[in-house]
C-alpha cells in the first residue's frame, strides 16, 4: 500500500523516503539494445546510465510515484534533466546536491541543508509532516537491513564459505528492490537456517570483485561456474551500499543521517575517496582470504577508471593477483569476458 520512489546511487537517504510513506527502489539498467536513450545521450556515456534511461523511455518505470536523483557523477546528474523534462514524470522528482568533498567539514552544512530540503519537499508533496519518530523508526529498519547484510557476507569468510557468491549477491540486490521491513524478516529467517549449518561447499580459489556497478548475477555466475568462489565485493550495489550504519540517534535524526552519508564507504566520484576504497579492498582481501581480485569497470566510467591503476598497483604489490575487465551493462558478460575469467580462475587454481 506504500507509494514507490525510484532512486539513483547509494548517496540518496532512503530513510527520509521511507519515513514519508514511500518504498525506495533502486533504478537498474536491464539488458538489451539501447535505442531510445541514444537519441538523448552522447556516445561516451556509460552503459549503465544509457540502460536506465532507455528503460524509462520504454515505460518500464511508469509505475514510479517519485524519483530522487543525487549529484554523483555528471551523467547521473544529467538523468535528472532528462527525466524531468523529456519524460515529464513521475509527479515528484527531486535532486539532491551531494558535495564532492564529502570529508570536508564544510560538507556537513551543505548536506544538512539538502536533506532538510528533501524532507520539506516530501512533506509538501504528501501533505503530511515527517515526524522525528518516523525518521528514527526508518533508521532502525535500515540499520537492521545493513547489519543483516553484513551477516550474510560474513557467511563467506570461512573456507569453504557457507553460501555461494551468487546467493549472497542475490540477497544484496534484493535489498535494493524490496520493502525493507519485509526484507529484514526474510533475511532473518535465511540466517537462522544457514548460520547454524556447516558448509557443504568445496574449497576453491577465492575472489573479491571491485566494480563500478552490478545489478544482476551474470558476473558472479561467470566467476563461480569455472571453479572459484566470489567471497566479497567492493561495489555500490554491494558492500558500499550497506557497510556503514547510521547508529544510535538522539534528538533530531538529520545530523545522524548527514554523518552516515558523508562518511560511508565512498564512491570514486568523491574527492579523497581513494584511500578509504583502498583500505576497504585490502580489508576484504585479507579478512575474506582472497586469492585474486577482479576489477569490473564499465566503459566510460571515468571516476573508477581514474583510480584503477593506483588500486591495481597497491594490490599487486601486496601479492594479489589481478584481472581487469571492461564492462558493458546493456550487453552483460559476453563470451570474450567469460573466456578471460576462465583463464584467470585456472591461474588461481594452479
Amino acid at each position: 500500500g506504500r507509494r514507490v520512489a525510484g532512486f539513483f546511487c547509494d548517496y540518496v537517504p532512503e530513510e527520509i523516503l521511507w519515513a514519508a510513506g514511500l518504498t525506495p527502489i533502486r533504478i537498474t539498467a536491464g539488458r538489451g539494445n539501447v535505442i531510445a536513450a541514444d537519441k538523448h545521450l552522447q556516445s561516451n556515456v556509460c552503459s549503465f546510465a544509457r540502460g536506465c534511461l532507455d528503460q524509462a523511455l520504454e515505460g518500464v518505470y511508469d509505475y514510479l510515484d517519485a524519483l530522487v536523483i543525487p549529484h554523483t557523477c555528471d551523467v547521473i546528474t544529467k538523468m535528472y534533466d532528462l527525466w524531468a523534462y523529456r519524460l515529464q514524470g513521475p509527479s515528484f522528482i527531486h535532486y539532491v546536491w551531494v558535495p564532492h568533498k564529502v570529508f570536508d567539514p564544510d560538507a556537513v552544512g551543505v548536506m544538512s541543508g539538502e536533506l532538510k530540503r528533501l524532507k520539506k519537499c516530501l512533506e509538501e508533496w504528501t501533505g503530511a509532516p515527517i515526524q522525528d519518530s518516523a525518521l528514527q523508526e526508518a533508521i532502525q529498519i535500515y540499520d537492521r537491513s545493513r547489519s543483516l547484510l553484513k551477516r550474510v557476507y560474513e557467511l563467506r569468510r570461512t573456507d569453504p564459505p557457507l553460501i555461494t557468491g551468487q546467493e549472497a549477491f542475490a540477497i544484496a540486490l534484493s535489498a535494493l528492490l524490496s520493502p525493507k521491513d519485509l526484507f529484514n524478516r526474510w533475511v532473518e529467517d535465511f540466517l537462522a537456517e544457514r548460520e547454524s549449518k556447516p558448509s557443504i561447499l568445496e574449497r576453491r580459489p577465492r575472489v573479491v570483485i571491485s566494480a563500478s556497478v552490478l545489478d544482476d548475477l551474470d558476473l558472479v555466475r561467470a566467476i563461480e561456474e569455472p571453479g572459484a568462489w566470489v567471497v566479497a565485493d567492493e561495489a555500490c550495489t554491494g558492500s558500499r551500499y550497506f557497510w556503514d550504519l547510521v547508529g544510535e540517534v538522539q534528538g533530531n535524526p538529520i545530523p545522524a543521517l548527514v554523518r552516515r552519508y558523508l562518511n560511508k564507504l565512498p564512491c570514486p566520484r568523491s574527492v579523497g575517496s581513494l584511500a578509504p576504497r583502498k583500505e576497504h579492498l585490502f580489508h576484504l582481501v585479507r579478512d575474506y582470504q582472497a586469492d585474486g581480485v577482479i576489477f569490473y569497470i564499465l566503459r566510460c566510467c571515468d571516476a573508477h577508471l581514474f583510480q584503477y591503476p593506483i588500486l591495481h598497483q597497491r594490490l599487486q604489490s601486496a601479492g594479489s593477483r589481478i584481472l581487469y575487465l571492461q564492462g558493458d551493462q546493456t550487453v552483460g558478460v559476453n563470451e570474450a569476458v567469460v573466456n578471460r575469467i576462465q583463464a584467470f580462475v585456472e591461474i588461481l587454481q594452479e
